[in-house]
């Protein structure tokens, strides 16, 4: 019975490190596999009125480049394939109004309408993608509008932080999105 007991326990240490060695496998990739393309975030340009928010592009760009497979974002522009150059233009804030008739029945009112009413941020955003052996030129250059709504509120400090912050992550997006929709580039998304 405890010989039995003893080799049930090798087998499940056996077992144990053949699954720890196949998840590194899968965490550090095969061996033997291709790398892929690094791009280095070198710079982000702040010329908007709000100081956090370049920390916050670096950051959206860095989470939006490691969900591409096969795509590393690094910060050291001597290792990497293509350097990336990010310029926040301007955040503009509009009001969008929306109005829509209320339905006789809903409610006994004299008001035949409602109104909501949003703000909406826009953040214009440039950049420039480089070789890393070609710094003078780029290979990409656009202009992308990230956007963001925020609700209609006594207090806004709290909710316009966090809608910055979304239109930072939705500028980033489309700058991914640019970069891996160019036919021309080698890279492998």
């Amino acid at each position: 019975m405890t010989t039995r007991l003893l080799h049930l326990h090798w087998l499940g240490l056996a077992l144990i490190g053949c699954v720890m060695a196949l998840s590194s496998c899968y965490h550090w990739g095969a061996p033997g596999a291709k790398p892929g393309t690094t791009i280095a975030v070198a710079s982000v340009a702040n010329d908007t009125t709000e100081g956090a928010l370049a920390a916050t592009m670096r950051q959206k760009l860095q989470e939006h480049f490691a969900n591409q497979p096969g795509v590393s974002c690094d910060n050291q522009t001597a290792k990497s394939d293509y350097v990336l150059k990010v310029r926040l233009l301007s955040i503009s804030n509009s009001g969008i109004a929306r109005s829509e008739i209320r339905d006789k029945r809903a409610r006994e009112d004299d008001a035949n309408a409602y109104q909501t009413v949003l703000y909406r941020i826009e953040l214009k955003t440039a950049y420039e993608l480089f070789l890393s052996t070609d710094l003078e030129k780029p290979v990409l250059s656009r202009e992308v509008i990230g956007s963001a709504d925020l609700p209609r509120m006594h207090d806004r400090d709290i909710p316009l932080q966090a809608a910055c912050r979304q239109a930072a992550d939705d500028a980033a997006r489309k700058i991914v999105a640019d970069i891996f929709d160019q036919e021309s580039l080698p890279l492998t998304p």
